[in-house]
């Protein structure tokens, strides 16, 4: 069997895109990312607001901390309250019954 510059081309960049993907995965996953995120990188992080994290904190609905004067928030803490308000899908409802 016989290679083409095409069958080369497409096994290249599949290859390529396997790397990229996994490489993305493996920065995502990083155990040295930081555990406690200040608020602009708890809003990255959680997609909502500075201004509506600022609400939850004062209210108690989510877990944060103070660090010299300044809130912060423990990555475990806002993992837990987003899985804390997550829907179940149709299927895991039904799975459950």
């Amino acid at each position: 069997m016989q290679f083409t510059s095409k069958d080369f081309d497409a096994s290249f960049w599949k290859e390529l895109q396997k790397i990229v993907l996994q490489v993305l995965q493996d920065h995502l996953n990083k155990k040295d990312s930081p555990e406690v995120l200040d608020v602009e990188g708890a809003a990255l992080y959680t997609k909502l607001s500075k201004r509506t994290l600022y609400r939850m904190a004062s209210s108690h609905e989510i877990a944060s901390v103070k660090l010299r004067n300044r809130l912060a928030f423990k990555k475990d803490d806002l993992d837990q309250y987003i899985n804390s308000v997550r829907r179940k899908s149709d299927y895991e409802l039904y799975q459950s019954s």
